[in-house]
């Protein structure tokens, strides 16, 4: 081969000449163990090649072996070889000599056969090749460490190997030595020396004995004596003598050698521990120590001796240290420790004992009798005798001289109290200087000094008014009374002052404190007693006008207002009342302006005084409802409008316009255009139909002219003006056409009979003759009967209808903080605490803290469940210096029923018995506001109960005292601040925007931050919200950002870190939202920066903005930002009750403040807007019917969604839909207690199994388990958990399918102007009985029987067109109308199939389509049927969708017919119904329909075969052909009319079966008596 050949060139010169005139070249890189050939070997000169040599083959000698070790096994060399050779080694020559010169060397060759080769697989693989060589063979050596030497060289074909590199070992040596190692060994443990012992083991390792047990033995052995020597030496290094001792004892019982050392040591330990134990005094056992240290005794031995020394020296230094002291105790506990111890110090230190034992005494004995002169000689004895007693000498010196201390201070003090001049404190050192031993004449100074201060004191006390209390106070001052001793005087006249300038001022506050303070100083009651009258005048009017500003009342104000100015009461305390009777003023204006703007109907109008009626703090929450919902729906009808506009559809702006025209709509002027366009659109639908109409005249077709008509009707419906057109004698033209129609095809049919025998005609019609093309359409359905299974859908014979109604549930909400209220009375609660307690002996204090608790118990009992009473502060103690109270500010939160207004009313008015009720509730209603005329009111606006003013809710107010309650203010909740925070670095210049999305329960409303309004560009529709001239609000401002702070200081509670705060604050307007949306959302985007971890701390806060308090506020759940640049922090949401909430989010995702798409596709995972989401939930609802019933996933169907049923806003019902299907799990689905038993299961009960079953499964459905599957369900999809009491399942249904829908669907192309109208399609059911036509029904209705043979009815016979001679289908089949969109070409037509009215002997219904104007089908597209339940169109059972677009004028679209009975195998009227789809083209028109019924025929004949009908029997009659022919003549279509006339004046359904068997004694329907009408036969 080319790739493993090489050509090969040796140059002049590179060749070596040999003595015998040959040539010699090398030739390298050949590989070893390879067998070459050469080829082509030749020279070669300036002429070219010479001629080649013959062919040469020779192999290349193998690669030396590589030897890796020996080892003797089994009498046996084992050499290991990690390289043989080659693969095409065949032998080996070993090599093994002697260091030895003596002996002879080991040479010998060896087959490749002889290798140990490893396994290729397994275990083993990987181990290395083995040449055995015998052992017996090998020189044997002298001595166990003589070296034997091996090498080894391999051959093939071509040669020996080079010898490998020589391997020395001594284990040859080692095991040809065995018995004299085996000698040495025993030799070894006779001796049991460890070192050679040890030595022997190493030297025979490698040695083989027959019997290794003594190799063992002497292993165990060395173990053993190497641990008890290891033991001994280690014994010996720590020179216990106890522990050498054991050691040695075990090395004796092992025979250990070498033991003197040992022994040796022992007994040198033991009598250095003998002197330790009997050493006596200090100095003979400090020499034992010494020689114990000397030998190493271990430090646990010399230890107990040490403490004996230590004791002794221990006792001697401190008895030297208690005669130091020189204290009692001590030195007698000395001298007791050192008792029998012969101490030195011991006689000194018990003289000392005796002596500081006596000043001891005398100390303790002065100190009790506490006299100077005892005390000196206690203290003089003390030092004399040295006592240390440091505690008592030092009590005793203190009470000595604190008593020489007294002694003096009385004095001073007796001095001072003269100087200060206080009677009181005069006496009290009168007193103190007697029992000081102070001098007599001191004491009588002092006590005629405090009479005369008395005096003057009196003097004071008793002065009355402001002279006589002056001039007593300036005697006092000039005999020096002290200041305070005439503080409480000055106070009073100080008071009394105050009190006659608050008067004077008119100052009410200012005098009540004034006047208790006077009171609280001590003024006389003749002093204070005409200021009180005052004050209680003042107070009475004050508190008037408190009640009137709180009431709101515009008549009460002013009548206060008016009966404090002659009183006196300044005109500054007046002023704030003045201005809230001006705010409630504008307040009624606004008001009345926006009563007046709902009466103009006026867009622009409402929108205005809505807002300054919200500005005026208008109170009035149903006429605010009123506007908003009447602004909304304004706003709506120019939405609709617009749409219809832009669409230029005749029907939807009629319709937009009608709507805008009725009650509550739009003014003239916004509809002048609108009504100009449709004025345009009218005309030209009349142009249309004016053409149209001239088209049907020209091409004489009743089926144009019908579809004029129905057109023109449509058109009149939408103001089209049809009179013009002359359009009445189309009708009678259109009935002139079809009847010469029929006659042309009764004609033809005439003619075809005549031109055949009888028997030719029976043939014809049996579908054995006939004209060719019945055949080709008989051939193209070939095959097309017997459809598969697979495309075969089985119509339901029990339906089960249910509802679920699901309320909405926000998503993404991690916590519900608040519910807004809607309406607040702020009320500040001060409880005056009484200055002396109570005869119970109670704290005043703590009664006035529980009456004010009483008071908010009685406040929350006014509240309805929904309300709530919040403390805005802590309950605090507030002091102005004359008065306490124990005040507390709150506010009522109201979401129910009552107003602020009921509820302020309940704090003041009096309780009224039962006249004054009536007279109130007349009252109220004269003063109601008249309601607008037709003004809509929104179903989310709850209704607005009347003030309280029955004695039942005033009854609940009696134990209020209202004179605790002041600055009560009652408002509507309007304006909300948002405030949405986060911390930053102080050094980084990067931000956050902040950003609120409005949503209404179906789409986007409006998006808002500091930038502006950005709906628009997420596709906001604004068209319908221009209301003002300067751009377009959404919202009309209800929603602004207002701030943006950045403060350079931490949060609230957290350290300071180097970082600040910012926020953006955005002010929502409650009472200007419109009433569509649903939802706020308020988001925090990083602005520009991609480290978004500089942002911490994210939060929001949501303040009520009237006050500033804190409504909700959450911070710290995100506490740093990743990868996500939007975070959805709150929103603000309503649910059906229409009540604001405050909910937690924590929600990231992408997006910036530029591009918020990312962010509303994350609100749409979540399930907003609210509609879209919820009408998400139709398939968890219906899985969770299927999963709880274990039905398969077709037989469960959503009818119908509808979204806020019955006005319940924000809610979703979900109408299902149960598919009873015959033969599926029959016998299992029965419920237990019905009525019908197993035995009954036959095929005359299908329907009746199908209730069976329906009926169970709607009895599963009413059970609670039901209702917790579709949470859990729920829960399953959306992992959230939706409270219970937000579902409700309704009262499931069953009951049999019976009433089926058939609508037929199609689109069409636009019309030109001057084509045909192709809008509409034909569509006709053909009725069969197995192989004969039953009835033909279209739009104009059921056409009649067939040919009829002297009044009998021939089923075989032919159609002829609609004769009205009856409805073969007892009207079970009817067709509901024609439906044309022109917006989007869509059209439909309907019928309406009653299975249980069919006759018994119906097994077909066919649905055919066709064109009207003769136009193809492919003109149409998405053609499709579609079987719905009529009692519940959205209903839809099955649909059949024709794909693709066929070239003819019509088709055969698809066939509904009897499912073949299980059990009896017949198509009788107890089977249920199947669909299956035909789709084949046809040439088919409401004109002429004898080729598709003929061709269906044939179709039936395939599936039923074929049947004799009457007449059948041609030889049962007699005569000439010709003669039968004349009379079995076609009757004339005139007296075939009379005939039929007589037939139904007689006791007759109508119906062909009815027809065929009547007669006086039977009754009209046959099926009533269970007879087959297609066996009775007439003679």
């Amino acid at each position: 081969k080319e790739d493993m050949s090489r050509r090969c060139i040796w140059p002049a010169g590179s060749w070596t000449p040999n003595s015998d005139g040959s040539l010699c070249a090398k030739l390298s890189g050949l590989r070893p163990d390879t067998h070459y050939s050469l080829e082509g070997f030749c020279a070669v000169n300036s002429m070219g090649n010479g001629i080649p040599a013959r062919e040469v083959n020779f192999w290349t000698m193998p690669v030396h072996p590589v030897v890796e070790s020996i080892r003797v096994r089994q009498g046996q060399v084992h050499v290991t070889l990690s390289e043989t050779g080659g693969g095409q080694v065949k032998e080996f020559e070993a090599y093994v000599s002697l260091d030895e010169m003596d002996k002879k060397p080991f040479q010998s060759t060896f087959p490749e056969a002889i290798l140990q080769r490893p396994p290729l697989e397994g275990p083993g693989s990987d181990a290395l090749t083995v040449l055995p060589l015998p052992f017996d063979k090998i020189p044997v050596a002298s001595s166990s460490e003589v070296i034997h030497s091996i090498k080894i060289r391999a051959k093939n074909p071509g040669g020996w190997s080079e010898w490998s590199q020589e391997m020395d070992t001594v284990s040859i040596a080692r095991q040809q030595g065995a018995d004299k190692a085996q000698a040495r060994l025993l030799e070894a443990m006779e001796r049991r020396r460890t070192t050679e012992l040890a030595a022997v083991l190493h030297d025979v390792r490698d040695i083989e004995f027959s019997d290794k047990s003594f190799v063992e033995k002497a292993a165990e052995l060395l173990k053993t004596l190497e641990a008890v020597k290891a033991e001994v030496d280690k014994a010996m290094d720590g020179r216990d003598p106890e522990k050498l001792r054991e050691a040695l004892e075990r090395a004796h019982e092992v025979l250990l050698p070498d033991l003197e050392k040992a022994e040796e040591l022992l007994l040198s330990l033991q009598d250095v521990c003998h002197r330790l134990d009997t050493a006596r005094g200090i100095d003979a056992l400090r020499d034992a120590l010494r020689a114990g240290h000397e030998a190493r005794i271990p430090m646990a031995i010399l230890q107990r001796a040490v403490e004996r020394l230590g004791t002794r020296e221990a006792a001697q230094q401190g008895l030297e240290a208690a005669i130091e002291a020189a204290r009692v105790p001590v030195l007698s506990a000395a001298l007791e420790t050192a008792k029998d111890m012969h101490l030195p110090s011991e006689g000194q230190a018990r003289d000392l004992l005796a002596a500081i034992s006596h000043s001891e005494q005398l100390l303790k004995a002065a100190l009790e009798s506490k006299l100077i002169v005892e005390l000196a000689d206690a203290l003089d004895s003390a030092a004399k005798s040295g006592l240390r007693e440091d505690d008592l000498i030092a009590r005793a010196s203190e009470l000595h001289m604190l008593q020489l201390d007294r002694r003096e201070a009385a004095q001073l003090r007796l001095e001072e109290a003269q100087e200060g001049r206080f009677p009181d404190e005069l006496k009290e050192a009168l007193r103190i200087a007697a029992a000081s031993q102070v001098s007599q004449e001191e004491i009588e100074e002092g006590s005629r000094l405090l009479k005369h201060l008395e005096l003057m004191l009196a003097k004071v006390e008793a002065a009355v008014g402001e002279e006589e209390r002056g001039k007593t106070l300036e005697a006092a001052h000039a005999s020096k009374v002290p200041q305070p001793l005439l503080q409480a005087a000055e106070t009073q006249l100080s008071c009394l002052k105050d009190l006659h300038m608050a008067l004077a001022a008119g100052d009410v506050p200012a005098t009540c404190r004034s006047l208790k303070l006077a009171m609280m100083a001590g003024n006389k009651e003749l002093e204070l007693a005409q200021p009180r009258e005052v004050f209680e005048t003042w107070s009475v009017l004050a508190r008037e006008l408190e009640i009137a500003v709180s009431l709101g009342y515009t008549d009460r104000l002013r009548a206060a207002l008016a009966d404090c100015e002659p009183s006196g009461i300044c005109e500054a305390q007046l002023e704030p009342a003045r201005d809230t009777l001006d705010a409630i003023e504008r307040r009624d204006a606004a008001e009345l302006e926006l009563h007046q703007a709902l009466e103009t109907y006026t867009a622009e109008s409402i929108q205005q005084g809505l807002r300054v009626a919200c500005d005026a703090d208008v109170a009035d929450w149903a006429s605010l409802a009123r506007a908003r919902d009447l602004l909304d729906h304004m706003l709506m009808l120019r939405l609709r409008l617009s749409k219809a506009l832009e669409s230029m559809d005749l029907e939807r702006l009629y319709a937009a316009l009608e709507a805008a025209r009725g009650e509550n709509g739009l003014p003239d002027k916004d509809l002048a255009n609108f009504e100009r366009t449709l004025e345009e659109l009218q005309e030209a639908e009349f142009g249309r139909l004016e053409r149209h109409a001239k088209q049907a005249r020209e091409l004489r077709d009743f089926r144009a002219i019908d579809g004029l008509l129905t057109r023109a009707a449509w058109a009149a419906e939408f103001g089209v003006q049809i009179d013009r057109l002359g359009l009445g004698n189309l009708h009678e033209l259109a009935r002139e056409l079809e009847a010469q129609n029929q006659q042309t095809i009764e004609g033809e049919i005439q003619r075809h009979r005549m031109e055949r025998d009888w028997p030719r005609v029976l043939d014809s019609y049996d579908g054995d003759g006939g004209k060719d093309d019945e055949r080709d359409s008989a051939g193209a359905l070939q095959g097309k009967g017997n459809l598969s299974e697979k495309d075969l859908v089985t119509l339901p014979v029990t339906v089960v209808t249910g509802e679920v109604q699901l309320d909405f549930h926000p998503r993404g909400i991690t916590k519900t903080c608040l519910t807004l209220p809607r309406e607040i009375v702020e009320v500040n609660i001060r409880v005056l605490v009484k200055d002396e307690p109570t005869d119970a002996g109670a704290d005043p204090l703590e009664e006035a803290r529980s009456r004010c608790e009483q008071l908010l118990s009685t406040l929350q009992g006014l509240l309805c469940p929904e309300d709530d009473l919040r403390t805005m502060e802590a309950m605090e103690v507030q002091d102005d210096g004359a008065y306490r109270y124990v005040a507390i500010p709150v506010a009522l939160y109201l979401r129910a029923e009552r107003s602020s207004r009921d509820i302020i009313e309940a704090f003041f008015l009096p309780k009224l018995d039962d006249a004054d009720v009536a007279t109130k509730e007349m009252d109220t209603a004269d003063l109601e506001i008249e309601s607008i005329p037709g003004s809509p009111r929104s179903p989310r606006i709850p209704d607005i109960p009347p003030a309280i003013g029955g004695s039942q809710a005033l009854q609940r107010l009696d134990d209020i005292e209202s004179s605790c309650l002041f600055n009560v203010q009652g408002r509507i909740l309007r304006r909300i601040t948002a405030e949405l925070f986060w911390t930053q670095p102080a050094n980084f210049h990067e931000t956050m925007d902040a950003t609120c999305f409005a949503m209404s329960g179906d789409s986007l409303v409006e998006v808002i931050n500091c930038r502006g309004l950005h709906g628009a560009q997420y596709g906001v529709d604004q068209q319908a919200y221009r209301v003002a001239s300067k751009g377009v609000d959404s919202l009309f401002g209800a929603v602004q950002h207002v701030n943006i702070d950045k403060l350079n200081h931490a949060l609230e509670g957290e350290p300071d870190d180097g970082k600040r705060i910012c926020k953006h604050q955005l002010e929502v307007r409650l009472d200007l939202l419109p009433e569509r949306v649903t939802d706020l959302f308020f988001l925090l985007a990083a602005t520009n920066a991609r480290d978004l971890s500089k942002f911490s701390n994210l939060g929001y806060r949501i303040v009520d903005t009237d006050i500033g308090a804190d409504l909700a506020r959450h911070k710290g759940d995100i506490a740093q930002l990743n990868y996500e640049a939007v975070v959805i922090m709150c929103s603000i949401y309503k649910l059906g009750d229409n009540r604001w909430r405050i909910g937690a989010m924590k929600t990231l995702c992408s997006g910036s403040p530029r591009d918020f798409k990312p962010a509303i596709n994350k609100l749409s995972e979540l399930g907003y807007p609210r509609n879209k989401g919820m009408a998400k939930q139709e398939h968890v609802v219906l899985e969770a019917i299927r999963r709880h019933l274990e039905l398969p996933r077709p037989s469960v169907k959503l009818a119908q969604a509808t979204l806020s049923p019955e006005g319940r806003e924000g809610s979703i019902s979900i109408n299902f839909v149960i598919e009873v299907v015959e033969g599926e799990r029959a016998t299992s689905e029965i419920s237990p207690g019905s009525k019908m038993k197993t035995t009954d299961l036959g095929c005359a009960n299908v329907a009746s199994i199908g209730m069976a079953r329906g009926e169970n499964l709607a009895r599963r459905l009413s059970e609670p388990e039901f209702g917790q599957a579709v949470l859990d369900e729920i829960f399953r999809f959306t992992s959230e958990k939706v409270p219970a009491e937000c579902l409700r399942v309704m009262e499931p249904i069953a009951k049999p399918f019976n009433n089926l829908g058939i609508e037929v669907r199609w689109e069409f192309s636009e019309v030109k102007r001057a084509d045909r109208d192709h809008t509409y399609l034909d569509v006709t059911i053909l009725t069969f009985d197995k192989r004969n036509l039953q009835e033909v029904i279209d739009y104009r209705g059921p056409h009649g029987v067939r040919i009829v043979h002297n009044c009998i009815v021939d089923y075989a016979g032919m159609w002829i067109g609609n004769v009205g001679t009856g409805d073969a289908a007892d009207g079970a089949i009817e067709h509901a109308g024609v439906k044309l969109d022109e917006l989007p070409r869509v059209g439909k037509c309907a019928f309406k199939v009653k299975l249980d009215q069919l006759p018994p002997s119906t097994t077909d219904l066919y649905i055919l389509l066709s064109s009207p104007s003769g136009r193809e089908l492919s003109k149409y597209s998405n053609i499709s049927a579609q079987l719905v339940d009529a009692d519940q169109p959205a209903h839809e059972v099955s649909m059949c969708l024709l794909k693709s677009k066929p070239a003819s004028t019509g088709l055969m679209f698809c066939r509904i017919s009897r499912a073949k009975c299980a059990s009896c195998g017949s198509f009788s009227d107890h089977g249920s119904w199947k669909l299956g789809p035909l789709r084949i083209p046809h040439s088919i028109t409401c004109h002429d329909l004898r080729d598709v019924i003929n061709s269906i025929r044939h179709l039936q004949q395939e599936i039923f075969g074929k049947a004799d009908v009457w007449p059948h029997k041609i030889s049962a009659m007699s005569g000439e052909p010709t003669r039968l022919r004349e009379e079995r003549r076609l009757l004339p279509l005139t007296e075939l009319r009379k005939k039929t006339q007589e037939l139904q004046r007689q006791d007759s359904t109508g119906s062909i079966s009815s027809l065929i068997n009547w007669s006086p004694t039977r009754a009209p329907n046959l099926r009533s008596s269970g007879e087959d009408p297609e066996n009775q036969y007439l003679d």
